[in-house]
């Protein structure tokens, strides 16, 4: 119920500033590329071999980082598909082969599985895909010897789940390539094996002796690709490489809503609401993409105009949108210990070392203010808010909904961008839809008719019958992605990433504008479950 939402808050990145697809994702993956080469000694040819492919990941899927695998699984942690590098997917038998049960724990997710959340795990997705695919190809075309592949995509790989990578600043495939070994042992540490031989007496450390001009071929696990991969991206990150390149060309990659997200924020302030901005970015870049956004050219003292429209009312700095804002934020930390408060100088950037007592009697000293860093306990003590008077609104499933909702008890928005797509392809494949319904069906039908006569001894022959259900299943599939399906579901099971929006999102939509769209008294009602008793 609307009405009972006290205070709005909203995340910035892939929630009110939406990033442009896919050219925000090949900047991070181009980005990462290059930091490998330059940083870790990755072969040039990457710069010129490598693109960014949008049809290849969705969120949802978890990456295995010991084999160089990923699996996509239901709401009880079954495994619906899994496939290597950019492989063609397993056959069921294959996945089984890799992994006996089937089932992955809940408690294995984020240690022995890493979850692609966010849209910002796409392009990681894509780059660790296409490492692993370039350098088993480097290893064939050298003719490594490996043992089966126990269904993992290819014969180059090892009992240790290691690969050869080739590491050489000639672009140039067809160079000579010294053939010295190297490996990594149970320690982690990085090993060379001599050509001559590869005996395990004849190892020796590599020490100085390896290196990018070296032009060696070595092997290296997947779990250490996988190190490399996310160093890079986090590099980028952290280092401001990207937030850099974003703020040269916000054009190409930020979409400017306009007015539709200006008149959400203020009909939001008009109903009484207190507004406030929770992102994990820096105060530079912040400013810069919320400016993009919501400033008007012309100066002005704050307060509201009338636009050309008459419906939207503009404001002069950004801020003026906001009743306080939280940038650094540092989530999911921040629905915790976080870090510590401090207040931002919004004309230079700089922090400011002074006190800040959140539990003044002076009345709203801290409207308009910018902090960097602090808690939710510093929250509750400025703002006064309680719980479920506040919704919270984010892209991201763990920092901005599932933390906020376990921990605070906050009412949650999910933003998915990929959710018009869904519906799209949803519409389209109903006829497949129909027919995957109609066979389960028939099944279902068959196994109620032997229930009708438990003392039967005939045994029915579903072989042909379960084949037609998985063929029906991979077409729905493949009319979302050809690798993975459905964000939400395969066939006709729910995925983990639908599990985990049902679970902590209390509603769910494409894009954060469209809540403009309903009014501050509306209730949000969901739709009756059916239980199979009552089916």
């Amino acid at each position: 119920r609307l009405e009972k939402i006290k205070y709005v808050g909203f995340d910035m990145d892939y929630t009110l500033a939406d990033y442009l697809s896919p050219h925000y994702e090949e900047l991070q993956y181009n980005l990462a590329i290059a930091d490998l080469v330059k940083t870790f000694g990755y072969p040039e040819a990457l710069l010129q071999t490598f693109s960014y492919d949008p049809s290849f990941p969705i969120r949802g899927l978890l990456i295995d980082r010991a084999r160089g695998n990923f699996l996509k699984i239901d709401s009880f942690g079954a495994i619906l598909k899994t496939c290597h590098g950019k492989s063609p997917p397993h056959k069921t038998e294959e996945s089984a082969e890799i992994y006996s049960s089937m089932v992955v724990r809940s408690s294995e997710i984020g240690g022995k599985y890493i979850p692609c959340n966010t849209l910002f795990d796409l392009p990681q997705a894509c780059l660790y895909a296409d490492l692993i695919n370039y350098f088993e190809s480097i290893s064939q075309k050298n003719g490594s010897d490996g043992p089966e592949s126990n269904g993992m995509g290819g014969e180059n790989r090892t009992n240790s789940g290691q690969l050869q990578r080739h590491v050489s600043q000639s672009a140039d495939e067809n160079a000579a390539i010294m053939m010295e070994r190297i490996t990594i042992d149970k320690s982690g540490s990085l090993r060379k094996l001599s050509r001559q031989s590869s005996r395990s007496s004849d190892v020796e450390d590599a020490g100085d002796n390896f290196g990018p001009e070296k032009q060696d071929v070595f092997a290296i696990s997947y779990a250490s690709l996988y190190e490399d991969m996310k160093l890079a991206f986090d590099r980028i990150h952290l280092e401001g490489t990207l937030k850099t390149e974003t703020m040269r060309d916000l054009d190409k990659y930020v979409s400017k809503t306009g007015e539709k997200l200006k008149f959400m924020l203020h009909r939001l302030r008009q109903q009484g609401r207190f507004i406030f901005l929770l992102t994990n970015s820096e105060w530079n870049y912040t400013d810069a993409v919320m400016s993009y956004l919501l400033d008007r050219d012309s100066a002005g003292a704050g307060e509201p105009v009338e636009s050309a429209s008459n419906q939207v009312r503009d404001y002069a700095c950004w801020r003026d949108y906001f009743d306080i804002m939280f940038v650094n934020a540092r989530k999911p930390k921040w629905f915790g210990a976080g870090s510590n408060l401090r207040e931002v100088d919004v004309l230079n950037g700089q922090l400011k070392l002074s006190m800040i007592d959140t539990k003044t009697d002076q009345k709203d000293w801290f409207r308009g203010k910018v902090f960097s860093g602090g808690n939710i306990d510093n929250f509750h003590g400025i703002t006064g808010a309680k719980g479920q008077d506040v919704l919270f609104i984010g892209d991201h499933i763990f920092a901005d909904v599932m933390v906020a909702k376990k921990t605070q008890h906050w009412r949650s928005l999910l933003v998915i961008r990929e959710l018009l797509f869904e519906i799209d392809a949803f519409e389209e494949s109903k006829e497949l839809r129909d027919r995957l319904r109609n066979l389960e069906w028939v099944r279902a039908e068959m196994y109620r008719g032997m229930a009708l006569d438990s003392e039967a001894q005939k045994n029915f022959n579903m072989t042909a019958l379960r084949n037609h259900i998985h063929n029906a299943r991979e077409e729905v599939d493949s009319v979302y992605n050809e690798s993975f399906g459905s964000l939400f579901r395969s066939g006709s099971q729910s995925s983990y990433f639908a599990w985990q929006m049902q679970r902590y999102a209390d509603i769910y939509t494409s894009q954060v504008d469209n809540l403009s769209n309903y009014p501050g008294n509306y209730m949000f009602t969901p739709i009756m479950s059916v239980l199979p008793h009552e089916s």
